[in-house]
């Protein structure tokens, strides 16, 4: 992801979301990879950092025009919803994520 306004280019992963990795199911990374691209490729969206993780990574939500990219990832079926590990989440974010991956 570009940060415009920093000139910079970062790694963000979504909060609370599992998805496979390349070398455990590449279809399914490949398919999940597209998908994100084609929602927010050239696109400006807007970003909520929530934490590093253990590995250093931000970790965080990415919102574009049609609301939040992880729950549109989870109702196409692309990932899981992975439970906090710490107790300071958003109860009602992480409802909303296990409601999209029902209808995924």
């Amino acid at each position: 992801m570009y940060l415009y306004k920093l000139k910079t280019v970062i790694k963000l992963h979504m909060v609370h979301l599992y998805s496979p990795n390349s070398k455990e199911e590449p279809e399914l990374y490949e398919q999940g990879k597209t998908f994100v691209a084609r929602h927010l490729l050239h696109r400006t969206v807007g970003v909520k950092l929530a934490r590093v993780d253990d590995r250093n990574e931000l970790v965080g939500r990415i919102y574009f025009t049609q609301g939040d990219i992880a729950s549109e990832v989870l109702k196409s079926g692309l990932a899981k919803v992975s439970m906090p590990k710490d107790m300071n989440f958003d109860a009602n974010y992480l409802k909303e994520l296990k409601n999209a991956q029902i209808i995924g």
